[in-house]
């Protein structure tokens, strides 16, 4: 390998998509329904679910949610109307009073059966509204980090599927297929829920692989990210855990990120999983 060579990793995410989204459903029809008693009558009227997405359109882990949900709603055969709304977060991550504002106007129009929350944010949101915005709506989240049970005890209406990256079997995997690699290049951010979860999940594991260096490169514009890969050596592996801003402002969407970094990187790279 010559100089500059790199080992480019995308982080894996426990997500099987079709399995959470027909958890999703089953628990809509089997649960919740029941829950509320209605009868067979009334079972086959139009059913209202609001998807409160943590990002916004166009970002394909956001897409690929939606187009999952929607198909199982489709092929299911029962009257569903789907609302999706947008926190947009990565973009615009200070405008909570705004959309306090904005959904509890629009909301009050609307009586949903089911809210779906995608990731930490929309889950966090809707939580700090659980008894005014979304009082006594059932809510499955899914994409969420740093779950913990103890989050939802208090109510009897909320239930989902966690996200956990699996970081250990990750670096140890890397240390399987490249022994020679001495030092772990993190890049990713800080800003927002689940990047500071990530972050926190990095430096708790550090303990675990003495024998390896952790560098952290965040909050980087892709630019500057770029050129540092360009100078990585043989013995370090990049982990990309996040999508990246340009200096003009605009987030790149992951996939978008990968094949810039590819393209900055001399040697193959094959991520993990593409979002």
């Amino acid at each position: 390998m010559g100089r500059g060579m790199l080992n480019l990793v995308l982080i894996n995410k426990i997500w099987i998509k079709q399995s959470v989204y027909w958890f999703i459903f089953c628990l809509f029809f089997g649960s919740c329904f029941c829950i509320t008693s209605v009868c067979a009558e009334s079972a086959q009227s139009e059913k209202a679910v609001l998807l409160l997405h943590s990002y916004h359109p166009g970002l394909s882990w956001t897409d690929e949610i939606t187009s999952a949900i929607t198909r199982t709603f489709q092929n299911s055969g029962q009257p569903i109307q789907l609302h999706v709304e947008y926190l947009d977060t990565k973009r615009f991550p200070n405008q909570t009073q705004y959309l306090e504002d904005y959904f509890t106007y629009k909301f009050a129009q609307i009586e949903f059966d089911l809210v779906i929350l995608a990731d930490n944010n929309a889950y966090d949101f809707v939580l700090k509204h659980r008894n005014d915005i979304f009082f006594g709506k059932p809510i499955v989240f899914c994409g969420v980090n740093g779950f913990s049970p103890s989050q939802i005890e208090p109510f009897d209406d909320i239930t989902g599927v966690a996200e956990t990256p699996a970081l250990v079997d990750t670096l140890n995997l890397i240390q399987q297929l490249h022994p020679q690699v001495k030092e772990i290049v993190i890049a990713g951010t800080t800003k927002g829920p689940t990047g500071k979860l990530n972050f926190d999940q990095f430096v708790s594991t550090e303990p675990l692989f003495p024998q390896l260096k952790f560098t952290y490169l965040n909050n980087m514009f892709m630019e500057d990210l770029l050129k540092q890969v360009s100078g990585l050596k043989q013995n370090q592996v990049l982990l990309v855990h996040a999508a990246f801003k340009d200096r003009k402002g605009h987030l790149l969407d992951f996939t978008d990120c990968a094949q810039l970094l590819r393209k900055a990187s001399p040697v193959h790279f094959d991520p993990y999983e593409n979002f």
